[in-house]
């Protein structure tokens, strides 16, 4: 016995849509001998049956096929292209400055304890700061970016002149110029590739004492 169904479809005989009720889409009645499998639409045709004007639908494995051909063309020219995508972003990423890089840290992943590979001066994000590998590694949950400091180091932003001091090691040394703050006090840099804190090697670093100002002295 032939199922009454209304169904949606282009301008030809291709089937777009399905319905067991009558809706603003679903407008055209049509009649369907057997099973119709609503998830292979793209193999059934529309026909009209020219004694009496009815409309019919019939599968066609050919059509399905070929329409499963060109979906899948699709699928992979859209997931090339999200590659592409991504691999540009990625080399954009990996050529910006540090500095440059503060100002989209956004785009920059979080870190990921579980097992993830990371090569050096590769850039992430943790707790709110923002870090660069030292050392290509697999991560693990206890290397975390503020205490794995032989891994990691934290990247100050350009805009903070003396940012908090950061324990560094042979990769990432302080040289002479550089700017911190240890233990609320604020330090140059004396010496290239410095790798003590001001208390352990004080002869590296001058502490900087603010000037007094005009009307300070006055009074």
């Amino acid at each position: 016995m032939p199922k009454t169904i209304f169904i949606e479809k282009d301008g030809g005989s291709h089937v777009l849509a399905v319905s067991t009720f009558f809706t603003e889409k679903t407008s055209v009645t049509a009649h369907c001998d057997g099973f119709l499998d609503v998830n292979r639409l793209e193999g059934y045709l529309c026909d009209e049956i020219a004694e009496n004007g009815e409309y019919v639908l019939t599968f066609h494995q050919d059509l399905y096929d070929q329409a499963q051909a060109i979906k899948e063309q699709e699928e992979n020219r859209t997931a090339a292209e999200e590659f592409q995508k991504k691999m540009i972003e990625e080399k954009i990423l990996d050529m910006a400055t540090d500095e440059e890089a503060m100002n989209m840290q956004f785009m920059y992943p979080e870190w990921r304890g579980d097992g993830v590979n990371y090569a050096k001066d590769k850039r992430l994000r943790y707790n709110g700061k923002f870090y660069k590998v030292l050392q290509a590694h697999t991560s693990q949950e206890d290397w975390t970016p503020d205490t794995a400091s032989g891994l990691f180091v934290c990247i100050s932003d350009p805009a903070d002149e003396w940012p908090e001091y950061v324990q560094p090691n042979g990769a990432n040394p302080y040289m002479t110029g550089n700017k911190v703050v240890y233990k609320g006090k604020k330090y140059v840099c004396k010496m290239d590739n410095t790798v003590w804190n001001p208390e352990e090697y004080p002869n590296a670093w001058e502490e900087y004492v603010e000037e007094e100002s005009a009307e300070t002295t006055e009074e």
